[in-house]
């Protein structure tokens, strides 16, 4: 495989500070901030995955509003196109007639 298509979680030392880039690791996948330890803190306090259209009314800055800044983000299918991973080195901007697959608080997970 191309290291395009290698993804994975951020690596992290005893000490919680981000190891140094390895030519060898994939990409790093939903973002250079994302571990295994926040997934799991994430499935712990309830997070479910959810699917949410992006549209004129309902635009990604309002999605983010919604979910205070906690949903992560994880794929991407543009309008008819492919799907998109979030990766640490790809900025995605999901607009109007997207949709998005995303980890967000259960509490939340009725809206948008």
């Amino acid at each position: 495989l191309d290291r395009a298509d290698v993804f994975q979680l951020a690596p992290k030392t005893k000490d919680d500070k981000p190891h140094p880039p390895n030519p060898l690791q994939g990409r790093l996948l939903f973002g250079s901030d994302i571990t295994y330890p926040v997934l799991q803190r994430c499935f712990n306090a309830g997070f479910v995955v959810k699917k949410t259209s992006i549209t004129e009314e309902f635009p990604y800055a309002d999605f983010q509003t919604y979910y205070q800044n906690q949903a992560i983000p994880l794929f991407l299918k543009e309008g008819d196109k492919r799907w998109r991973v979030f990766a640490a080195d790809v900025e995605l901007q999901p607009k109007a007639g997207d949709t998005l697959i995303s980890l967000v608080p259960a509490l939340r997970q009725n809206g948008g």
